[in-house]
């Protein structure tokens, strides 16, 4: 059941909450597992929810700890609720993945790695490998790494003139055709990865795992991690709605 700690931080309306969802053990029979401080019954996930004014849209800004998160389950209870109270209207939780905001996002920061990536080469390219094994294809990477890579303008060239993506990096001396090219870059202080072949797999993920507080249980306090999440909304409005700013 969701508990609500509402903030109004801007002229429209700003809902700020714990989501408490349960993590049942399996019986069995005999002690598989011993319970250690650091696993509870239930986990807190934070989320954000802002909707401007005179919209039918808005912003929904949710927790993940490692593979889990609260999506699908705030999803239905939102479901269930718009279908008792307000009949005719539901709620459709989509992904922000609009191409231009990824955009300015990613030129906002500092490129840190490059990865020119080929899916599924044959794996009669590698030597070492255990013989007689099952012929079987890997991804195959060359990684970049620096302090600062600079490469922002062809990447802006890239996306102006529509090119294609292995037109980017010429790798001399290497005999290798790939597929996509990712980049690892820096945004306040926080690492996200694009895959610049198809910005429409990228997702508004910030690991912000190093800026939150933690509570005796190894959760992120309430506190800390809101005050994190209303200055990406911040951003966010930002290139959303500019005229609320």
């Amino acid at each position: 059941m969701p508990k609500a700690y509402p903030s109004y931080c801007y002229p429209n309306i700003s809902i700020n909450a714990h989501y408490i969802t349960g993590m049942h053990p399996v019986e069995t029979d005999s002690i598989t597992y011993k319970k250690q401080k650091s696993d509870a019954d239930v986990l807190p996930f934070y989320f954000l929810a802002y909707m401007p004014k005179d919209t039918d849209e808005g912003v929904l800004i949710l927790q993940r700890t490692g593979k889990y998160g609260i999506r699908s389950k705030l999803g239905i209870f939102l479901d269930k609720y718009f279908a008792e109270n307000h009949k005719g209207f539901k709620v459709e939780i989509n992904p922000l993945i609009q191409e231009e905001i990824i955009k300015k996002i990613l030129y906002g920061g500092t490129i840190k790695k490059l990865r020119c990536v080929k899916y599924e080469a044959p794996s009669d390219r590698f030597d070492g490998l255990d013989e007689g094994h099952e012929e079987t294809p890997y991804d195959m990477e060359i990684v970049l790494s620096a302090s600062r890579i600079p490469i922002m303008g062809k990447i802006k060239s890239l996306f102006e003139t529509q090119s294609n993506i292995k037109s980017l990096i010429e790798l001399r001396d290497f005999n290798f055709n790939y597929d996509t090219v990712k980049v690892e870059v820096e945004i306040d202080g926080s690492l996200r990865i694009f895959d610049l072949g198809d910005l429409n797999k990228a997702r508004n993920y910030y690991d912000i795992s190093d800026q939150v507080k933690l509570d005796k249980d190894d959760n992120p306090t309430f506190e800390s991690i809101n005050k994190i999440t209303l200055i990406y909304l911040k951003d966010i409005i930002k290139q959303m709605y500019p005229s609320l700013n």
